[in-house]
């Protein structure tokens, strides 16, 4: 995709999410599972908190790439799987 196409954007219900996670266990692998299960659940969260205007965009960076710092300049890396099927985005576990 390149920078100038916007996606298509979807919207999905808690209820809808959940039973698209369902349908997308059986056929992927256990660790790809998890990697989509958790970029979905981030894109809600984040989707969630802009709709909702619970975090400014300056808050919501800092979740999702975490400080700035001089040793650090870096972005950390978004997701990291956890056991249980949970997304941790910086430090916010969902």
């Amino acid at each position: 995709m390149s920078k100038s196409a916007a996606p298509q954007m979807m919207s999905l219900s808690a209820e809808e999410l959940e039973k698209l996670l369902v349908e997308l266990r059986g056929p992927l692998a256990p660790a790809t599972y998890q990697l989509v299960e958790a970029l979905l659940r981030t894109l809600q969260w984040v989707m969630t908190a802009l709709e909702q205007k619970t975090a400014s965009l300056a808050r919501l960076r800092r979740t999702i790439f975490g400080e700035k710092t001089e040793k650090a300049p870096r972005p950390r890396i978004l997701l990291e799987r956890t056991c249980m099927n949970h997304c941790v985005v910086g430090s916010q576990i969902f």
